[in-house]
């Protein structure tokens, strides 16, 4: 019975053959037939050996009947089978759980308690709200503000998609009204509101309706309660996932909202005499990106967030108009909340003060000269996407209103030239209906 797969010279055959002298020649290892190849694997020559012929000497060829390469094939083939189907499994549990949030069944919000919540400009993704039913505050609401008179107000929705209207007099606590103000907004509308000083001291709120159309409510002494304005009947369609900014100044609201089909920043204006008419078209924005405008005297600043994640700036003027847009060194995530203040002081210090929010569910402020924010951060809102309401008394007090990290709203007022990172008033949770 060869042993051998080549050859070997003969002075290397004798030192195996006396290697082999020196041991019991081939004797079982362990009890019974099998024998083990390893007893002569000592020897510097093992390699050149191959198995003898004898099938007890030889190694099992295969596994349960199988043989071994088959048999290792078919475990590697069950092997991926089973990696495959718990993935497909896992992609299945996780469409079925966003399936109960979300659906493309409703168009309007009023079947299934279905809102529009969209990243798009087709309809976006159908959020199923009954989850939010009774809250307090819708998670992701829009906010507004306005001072007017001697107070502060507060827009937001409530679970219910209604728009809630939070008072806050001198300095006392806010607390929100009983009764919502707004009914017909859809869910995750815009929000914004301008106070018009004028003979009934309106308050001008805007939002959206369920087919994405600007809407007005008016609030004044002379009205119970709040009663449509114009820009209801005006009938403007507006990108889905838009943004409303609106300024008044010398007697005239200016609005600004995001074209549906071309994605530019476009203005609306609204005067005593003429009512509402079309005015400016500005630079296209990133789709749903934040807008912010502030108006002082004669000149009026209006920011927005363009497709490279820059921040946008663009300038009026009554003396020379439209000035070119230009970008800020400040780079932003399109889905940041914007606002923005004009300047305490135009004549001595002409600064505009920015706040927003980054990537870190951070609210921060920077101004022009100081893109970077070295005052930096003010407090933790819950997401980025949410969004934040700045308004500034005649005497220079602002109010930041944003969503803090539990989910409550709060309220930060200061100094906007300083440091502003304490003095957060929580807005408590009692009714109080205030009268008009």
């Amino acid at each position: 019975m060869s042993v051998i797969s080549a050859p070997i010279p003969s002075f290397e055959m004798e030192q195996v053959k006396a290697d082999l002298e020196r041991q019991v020649t081939f004797k079982p290892v362990i009890e019974g037939p099998e024998r083990v190849r390893k007893h002569v694997e000592f020897a510097p020559y093992a390699a050149r050996f191959e198995y003898p012929e004898d099938p007890h000497y030889a190694p099992p060829k295969d596994i349960c009947g199988i043989r071994r390469k088959v048999f290792w094939a078919i475990i590697a083939f069950v092997i991926l089978l089973n990696v495959g189907t718990i993935a497909g499994l896992v992609v299945v549990v996780n469409r079925s759980k966003e399936g109960e949030l979300f659906s493309s069944s409703s168009k309007d919000g009023s079947e299934g308690d279905v809102g529009t919540s969209s990243n798009g400009d087709g309809g976006g993704i159908r959020v199923d709200v009954s989850a939010f039913k009774g809250l307090p505050l819708l998670p992701g609401t829009a906010l507004a503000a306005v001072n007017w008179e001697n107070d502060t107000r507060a827009y937001y929705q409530n679970g219910d998609g209604k728009v809630v209207q939070s008072y806050c007099g001198g300095g006392e606590p806010c607390s929100p009204a009983q009764n919502p103000i707004i009914t017909d907004a859809k869910y995750f509308s815009s929000l914004e509101s301008v106070g018009r000083v004028e003979s009934n001291n309106s308050i001008h709120i805007f939002y959206l309706s369920q087919d994405n159309t600007l809407r007005e409510k008016v609030l004044n002494r002379n009205s119970a309660s709040p009663i449509d304005g114009p820009l209801s009947t005006f009938n403007t369609k507006v990108h889905s996932d838009s943004d409303i900014s609106a300024t008044f100044s010398n007697g005239e609201i200016k609005l600004y909202y995001q074209d549906a089909t071309s994605l530019h920043i476009q203005e609306l204006i609204c005067t005593p005499t003429a009512g509402w008419t079309n005015g400016s078209r500005l630079l296209p924005a990133a789709p749903g990106s934040s807008i912010a405008a502030a108006a002082w005297n004669n000149d009026l600043r209006v920011y927005f967030i363009n497709s490279s994640s820059l921040l946008v700036q663009q300038k009026w003027s009554s003396s020379g108009g439209w000035s070119e847009g230009t970008t800020t060194d400040r780079e932003l995530d399109p889905k940041s909340a914007l606002a923005a203040l004009p300047p305490k002081d135009p004549l001595a210090n002409p600064v505009m003060r920015m706040y927003a929010t980054n990537a870190y569910n951070e609210l921060f402020t920077f101004t022009e000269k100081d893109p970077l924010g070295r005052k930096s951060v003010m407090g933790n809102v819950r997401d980025m996407e949410d969004n934040i309401a700045a308004v500034q008394s005649v005497d220079g007090v602002v109010s930041i209103w944003f969503v803090e990290r539990g989910g409550n709203l709060m309220r930060k007022m200061g100094d906007g030239e300083v440091d502003m990172r304490g003095g957060n008033v929580r807005v408590l949770a009692k009714d109080q209906d205030p009268g008009w």
